[in-house]
């Protein structure tokens, strides 16, 4: 991942530049690890294991009052997350598209989280692509 800006000195003019580290991919790794696990985790002790990650969105929306905004949250953290870490990762390769698109697709996913509703095919189809993706 990029992080920060560091100066170079080039023939005789700085200009400031993108500074990789290592560190920094380590840190967005736990935090998405983190996330997943705090929020799967939270949803198992409150409501047992649900029939699907997006069936946490109506078991928090209904039993504890309108907190089904989480599952959106929680699925933007996970995708922005993994899309920082395939761009940094893959290089410039042929699959860095793919990571993109994986997470990309599950922010969608948590965008129209009402699988249920009207937003049923946005939602399958975003979480058609996060899975072929995330197999790829």
């Amino acid at each position: 991942m990029w992080v920060g800006l560091s100066f170079y000195p080039q023939e005789g003019i700085g200009y400031f530049a993108p500074k990789r580290t290592a560190m920094s991919e380590q840190t967005v790794f736990f935090v998405s690890l983190f996330g997943f696990l705090a929020y799967i985790l939270s949803v198992v002790a409150m409501f047992g294991i649900p029939p699907s990650v997006s069936e946490s969105f109506y078991l928090l929306d209904a039993r504890k009052k309108d907190r089904g905004f989480l599952f959106t949250l929680w699925c933007y953290l996970i995708g922005i997350t993994s899309i920082i870490l395939m761009l940094s990762l893959s290089g410039e390769r042929w699959f860095q598209a793919v990571g993109f698109f994986a997470g990309a697709a599950l922010c969608f996913v948590g965008t129209a989280p009402l699988f249920k509703d009207r937003e049923h095919k946005i939602h399958a189809g975003s979480a058609f692509v996060c899975a072929l993706a995330a197999l790829l």
